[in-house]
């Protein structure tokens, strides 16, 4: 029989035996328990054994008893396996056996400790409880690794370029970039399937003629997908837009989203829980349009309009709350200052505010980023009339307001720039950047803790040589961070990678990938679910790399 416990495990008895995956680690994953109360209780092993580490994430959690179970007292909380919270996942009760397993439904998370409890409802053959006391015992898993690198563009077609990536929390990733077909640049996408464990062969999102460029991709937690990119028309270049329902399996085909004749850049795309997605970029302004799940796109509007803008960051909350910044140029002063607008409550976008209004030079490459309460953090370089510095401010959504720019680097000779970061739903951000030394230029990264604020930058790199660009990160839900960059070698580029496991330092970093004639365009996605990481990239071909 099979019952169901929501939110925690589902439960199936047998008299057959099941066959559990072994766990593997320091310790024996199968072997006497070692607790004091083994003579008492009538336990014959457990598998993690108690203490056990380096277990596999995909292990089963077992028990065998001496004493004859009675079936029938064995339900979904018989075994539970806990972290922090409840593990969803299926009870089983092999009767011939008297062993007790529990299976998780996704893997577990990577270097988490976990416990193991059995019930007192767990009765013998007479009714009586086999367990005096609530048994436990625990383990530590595994930590993952990367994986092998992965070709994903189309392999009959040309030169790829200009990747973007998005991952879920379930693991499920999303890439877009332009290939060339002979003919013209388009746009394909590729998907991998966490169950498979695979990439999906890549399709293209548009077939219009025209060379297309530039891709935004975001994917929700349902599996929703909305990719944007910019593509030559008749006379100028359009922003379109593809949508993935996936209740339906399919795609909406590739849509023009503006309304105008002038030209166009800087799409940038984002989707709430609920498949609601929002792409904006720039023309004469900063102009948006809303894909509405069960209606579709609807009519191009302004954020602001008849301004002069760099080239947006779009975010969006837990909530639906979708969130841009942008940098304007102030005529007033002769130089971009950055701008931030909210849409709240389905009212639409919000009068734009300053974040910035230094007497510096220009804001310009600001990157944003959320976490689950709504809390924004902006990151951007701008110049001071001498050096470009890496200034941060965060939206605190109690408050309602920006906090003033404080200066992340404290390189005051030379130039820091090219900034992204990220937040995790705790709170918990790291920015990186390029920081010039005089001599070469190395990644720098700055630790964000709410509460706190954010930390003394140190180098991501520190025993590189030769000069590093590109620098991107990302973040899980249990503050592990993983950091790219393109690094300088002999004879061309390598990309490498570091990692940082929540609460130490940053690893020595690792070569992903390196071509005597370079990689470049580097773009990470993180799944804070499973904590895992993908890198894309392009390297004549556009490439990708699990970390898993």
């Amino acid at each position: 029989m099979k019952m169901t416990s929501p939110g925690a495990a589902t439960l199936a008895i047998t008299g057959l035996l099941l066959a559990g995956c072994s766990g593997s680690g320091d310790s024996d994953d199968t072997g006497d328990q070692n607790q004091q109360d083994n003579d008492t209780q009538p336990i014959g092993s457990v598998t993690p054994a108690e203490g056990a580490t380096g277990v596999d994430r995909g292990a089963s959690v077992e028990i065998t008893f001496t004493d004859d179970v009675y079936a029938q007292s064995v339900g979904p909380v018989s075994l539970t396996l806990a972290s922090d919270t409840l593990v969803a996942g299926q009870v089983d009760f092999d009767a011939g056996n008297n062993r007790l397993s529990f299976q998780p439904d996704q893997s577990l998370g990577k270097l988490v400790d976990y416990t193991a409890t059995v019930s007192t409802t767990v009765t013998d053959l007479d009714g009586e409880p086999l367990l005096d006391a609530a048994h436990t015992w625990s383990f530590t898993t595994e930590d993952g690794a990367w994986q092998a690198v992965k070709t994903i563009d189309d392999p009959n077609e040309g030169a790829s370029s200009s990747a973007s990536v998005a991952v879920n929390a379930s693991g499920e990733a999303i890439a877009a970039w332009h290939q060339d077909t002979a003919t013209d640049y388009s746009i394909y996408t590729a998907r991998f399937d966490p169950e498979l464990g695979e990439w999906q062969d890549a399709i293209l999102a548009e077939t219009d003629s025209g060379n297309a460029e530039s891709t935004s991709v975001a994917i929700n937690d349902d599996g929703d997908i909305v990719v944007a990119w910019r593509q030559w028309g008749t006379s100028n270049y359009d922003i379109r837009a593809n949508y993935y329902d996936s209740a339906t399996g399919t795609w909406s085909g590739d849509e023009i989203l503006d309304g105008g004749s002038m030209q166009v850049s800087g799409a940038q795309v984002a989707i709430d829980a609920d498949g609601k997605a929002v792409v904006v970029w720039k023309q004469g302004g900063l102009l948006y349009n809303v894909y509405e799940p069960g209606t579709g796109w609807g009519s191009v509007d302004a954020v602001v309009d008849g301004a002069s803008i760099q080239t947006p960051a779009l975010t969006v909350d837990a909530d639906g709350r979708f969130s841009a910044v942008w940098t304007q140029f102030n005529y007033s002063d002769s130089r971009y200052d950055l701008y931030a607008s909210r849409w709240v409550d389905d009212s639409g976008w919000q009068s734009p505010i300053p974040v910035e209004e230094l007497d510096d030079g220009d804001a310009t490459k600001p990157s944003l980023t959320v976490d689950a309460s709504g809390n924004l953090l902006a990151v951007w370089q701008q110049n001071d009339g001498t050096v470009d510095n890496i200034r941060a401010s965060r939206f605190d959504v109690e408050a309602g307001s920006w906090g003033s720019p404080i200066l992340l680097e404290q390189e005051d000779q030379h130039n820091a720039q090219e900034p992204h970061v990220h937040i995790n739903e705790a709170g918990r951000a790291i920015a990186v950047w390029e920081q010039f030394d005089g001599s070469r230029t190395a990644i720098q990264s700055a630790r964000f803790e709410t509460g706190t604020g954010w930390q003394t930058p140190i180098e991501v790199d520190p025993d590189g040589s030769d000069s590093a660009s590109d620098p991107i990160i990302a973040l899980d839900a249990d503050g592990n961070a993983w950091a790219a960059w393109v690094q300088s070698i002999s004879g061309g580029d390598a990309l490498m990678a570091s990692r940082m496991a929540a609460g130490a330092d940053w690893e020595t970093p690792v070569e992903i990938d390196n071509q005597t004639w370079g990689v470049s365009f580097p773009t990470i996605g993180v799944s804070s679910g499973q904590g895992d990481a993908v890198l894309v990239w392009r390297q004549s071909d556009t490439k990708a790399r699990w970390f898993r």
